[in-house]
């Protein structure tokens, strides 16, 4: 095979730029909901976008969830993929598709030079979070997602745009870890993909057995420029030969002065290099990982208002990601993403907040973009029907049940117009048990009927109690 010329990294850059402009546009413009007046009003934008995609892609978020909750899917299929096109050659994906790591390159255009200074000593790490995250995910508990390059960078772009509507601790949070990402590449160009991504590293595992390596010929002259400009660190500095961080990048090709590197067929396994001691640290560095995530991973918490189709408990935990593309994708926007005070189990999972908003009677949008299956995706007259939880009203705010019957009741004049017809509406109104779904519009309404009157319930007369799992209505009530 041809060694990697001016075109390949033509090309290359080329790709990279498609794949980062089309996550752009899908997770910026196809994933948020078209705007509208109200919730009531709102109608899907682009139900056919895959957004759901923008999770799959990555190696080892989606494979881990689907483990943690011992599922299969044929969602599998798109990492599984990805992981495959390993074997062909090492690490391309790296290289010429990850959205984040075309990012980095172009944090590193700007300050680090090629190659750039090694840090040997670190390379134990990427596969210390791989093994927490395997081992983690093998007994149910959902660790990946914090670590893995696709979630951190939907994340991150999430939090970038949270910074300018409504800025809290998450959003800074997000925006944080992304930008260190980035400004770790003016230390060393991509040195969060060689010593920190736990996908990498299991990209550069199955790599060890691609069918297209990099081969030194003998026409070497030994001139160093490979090592010198090798953005991976995966050349050895001794006799240059090619260990498993390889991406087939083709940068060595392009700066050897005699053409001495080819990428060829071979069953020969590529070298892995690990020492002792990186065995022991990465051992050492895995074993404190899990003694931190096990007992916060398997810490029970609060019931919470989850988005219509979450599975239940521990197994939404398990498979949700924390991307946040649910609620990127979510009007109002109703669901929000659960801060570190909700403990490491249930931080950055989805929740629904009412006293923002409720979930929209004319949206299904979270379970058609969860790229998991964590929130199951149902059409919207099956969506309208499962049971998030019950509304109860606050006694001691409710205006009618204090004797005060002006009140229009805006709580049952929103039930209604969203079709779930819940409250039953007389001098005293009270819930349909039978009825409600919990969707929390009605909370909504309350606030928003009231303050329009200059009458401020900041938690609202009326509240939701999750259900301890979701369930579809009695078909036999009719709405």
């Amino acid at each position: 095979m041809m060694p990697p010329n001016k075109a390949h990294l033509l090309l290359r850059r080329l790709l990279q730029g498609l794949v980062l402009a089309g996550f752009l546009v899908i997770f910026f413009w196809l994933a948020p909901p078209a705007p509208s007046v109200s919730q009531l009003d709102f109608q899907p934008a682009h139900p056919w976008a895959p957004v759901h995609m923008l999770g799959l892609i990555d190696p080892l978020a989606p494979l881990a969830a689907f483990l943690a909750g011992r599922a299969l899917s044929i969602l599998l299929f798109v990492p599984l993929v990805v992981v495959a096109s390993s074997l062909i050659f090492p690490r391309v994906f790296c290289s010429h598709v990850c959205p984040l790591g075309t990012l980095i390159d172009v944090v590193g255009f700007a300050g680090a030079k090629r190659g750039g200074r090694s840090f040997p000593k670190l390379r134990f790490l990427k596969y210390a979070l791989l093994a927490t995250s395997v081992v983690l995910a093998a007994f149910g508990v959902g660790f990946a997602g914090f670590v893995t390059p696709m979630p951190i960078l939907a994340r991150g772009l999430r939090g970038s745009a949270l910074l300018l509507e409504r800025p809290g601790v998450p959003a800074v949070l997000w925006t944080g870890v992304l930008g260190g990402i980035l400004l770790l590449a003016l230390v060393r160009r991509r040195f969060w993909c060689n010593y920190l991504c736990p996908s990498g590293a299991l990209l550069s595992l199955v790599s060890r057995f691609s069918l297209f390596k990099r081969v030194r010929t003998e026409l070497c002259i030994s001139c160093r420029r490979c090592v010198e400009v090798c953005d991976f660190d995966a050349i050895r500095d001794d006799d240059f030969t090619t260990t498993v961080d390889c991406t087939w990048c083709g940068a060595c090709a392009l700066v050897s002065p005699v053409r001495a590197i080819a990428y060829r067929p071979s069953v020969k396994p590529l070298e892995m290099r690990p020492s002792r001691r990186d065995f022991l640290k990465g051992s050492a560095a895995a074993a404190g990982l899990l003694a931190v995530g096990f007992p916060l991973g398997l810490m029970k918490t609060a019931t919470r208002l989850r988005p219509p189709g979450a599975l239940a408990g521990d197994e939404f935990r398990a498979r949700c990601i924390r991307c946040g593309l649910c609620a990127q994708a979510c009007p109002g926007p109703a669901i929000h993403i659960l801060g570190i005070r909700a403990g490491l189990a249930d931080y950055g999972t989805p929740f629904i907040d009412p006293l923002v908003a409720g979930c929209s009677s004319r949206c299904n949008n979270c379970g058609r973009v969860c790229p998991t299956g964590a929130i199951t995706h149902h059409a919207l007259g099956d969506k309208n029907r499962i049971i998030l939880g019950t509304a109860r009203y606050r006694a001691d705010l409710c205006r009618p049940l204090n004797g005060d019957h002006t009140c229009p009741q805006y709580c049952a004049q929103t039930c209604a117009a969203a079709g779930h017809n819940a409250i039953v509406s007389d001098d005293e109104p009270h819930v349909d048990p039978d009825k409600c779904v919990g969707c929390g519009l009605c909370v909504r309404g309350c606030i928003e009927g009231n303050a329009s009157e200059g009458i401020i319930f900041p938690t609202g007369a009326i509240e939701v109690v999750p259900a301890d799992v979701q369930r579809p209505m009695d078909p036999s009530v009719r709405k």
